[in-house]
């Protein structure tokens, strides 16, 4: 019973795949990158001010738990940023 169940679900998988090819292979996949990359994810005027695994809204008080940021702006922040402390460095407390 085991041998039938295997080869049933062996059948199942190879029939899936087929159908996925055939259909990616038709409809074509709409997760295609660029071939020429004409565009940033952000866009600023403004130097960068450092670099820190630090992300103050998703990682709060988390100093160096998350992936690497480039800083812009307000030369202050760090993984304890809040509104209240970016205000309290000043107008002129920017790299832009």
């Amino acid at each position: 019973m085991f041998t039938r169940r295997k080869k049933a679900l062996s059948a199942g998988g190879i029939a899936a795949f087929v159908i996925a090819s055939a259909l990616t292979a038709t409809i074509g996949s709409s997760a295609q990158a660029d071939d020429l990359v004409t565009h940033h994810e952000f866009q600023v005027n403004c130097n960068v001010s450092h670099r820190a695994n630090n992300d103050p809204i998703v990682f709060p008080n988390m100093p160096g738990a998350s992936h690497n940021h480039s800083f812009v702006g307000n030369p202050t922040t760090n993984a304890a940023t809040t509104l209240n402390s970016l205000n309290a460095a000043g107008a002129g407390a920017t790299t832009c």
